[in-house]
């Protein structure tokens, strides 16, 4: 296991004499994705129109085989001559048949080209393991910047006080809003999402707050 700048610097060295290779991938916490790929491609000095991401849809659970189809042929048919970076983010959200799509191209990258994929879970398909290095990041320092740690944190406050009158719909309402919008953005996970929503609900119908707040916290994640 590396953090995330013993990765970076292990990366950039490799990148340097020539000797990168041109297909891994990286276990990371989703919320160091978007941080991930912005270092790699400054890193790789690869131009952002020559970069191409394959993600989930919005509120869904896995990459659709359309969806990979559509990377792989952006990905390909791209302008030749240039140096290019795909990105497969949620890479452990890819359906069977994605997978098996991306096989080949992650066998055989087109030339001067990087595939790196960022997931959060080392379950991928035997196939698709086996033609990658994998780095797991082991440290979180960029979390400390995040908001939803201290909503969450305010949580685990009122958990500790839950014999006093507060309302966890109080809490409930901005970490609803918060995660939204990163659920959006691929940097929490549609699971835990439904977990906060369903308390939420739950809580609107009069269930314990006490065990509400200790579901939400068992079920949260970065």
């Amino acid at each position: 296991m590396v953090d995330i700048e013993q990765l970076i610097e292990r990366l950039r060295l490799a990148h340097k004499h020539g000797v990168l290779a041109p297909v891994f991938g990286v276990i990371a916490p989703s919320a160091l994705h978007s941080t991930l790929m912005e270092r790699l491609q400054r890193l790789l000095e690869v131009d952002v129109f020559d970069t191409h991401i394959l993600q989930p849809e919005p509120d869904k659970r896995y990459i659709k085989v359309l969806l990979a189809r559509r990377w792989l042929r952006e990905l390909v048919t791209s302008p030749r001559g240039t140096h290019k970076i795909g990105f497969i983010r949620q890479a452990d959200w890819l359906e069977p048949r994605s997978s098996n799509t991306l096989l080949k191209v992650l066998e055989e990258p087109p030339a001067n080209t990087w595939l790196i994929l960022l997931l959060t879970q080392n379950n991928l398909l035997p196939t698709i393991r086996s033609r990658l290095h994998l780095f797991t990041i082991m440290s979180q320092p960029e979390l400390s910047t995040m908001t939803m740690p201290n909503t969450v944190s305010a949580i685990i406050k009122m958990s500790q006080e839950w014999s006093k009158e507060k309302t966890l719909k109080q809490h409930l309402v901005p970490l609803l809003t918060t995660l939204r919008e990163q659920l959006k953005r691929g940097e929490v996970s549609a699971d835990y999402v439904q977990a906060v929503g369903a308390a939420y609900m739950q809580n609107s119908l009069g269930a314990d707050q006490r065990l509400l707040t200790e579901k939400i916290l068992l079920n949260y994640d970065l």
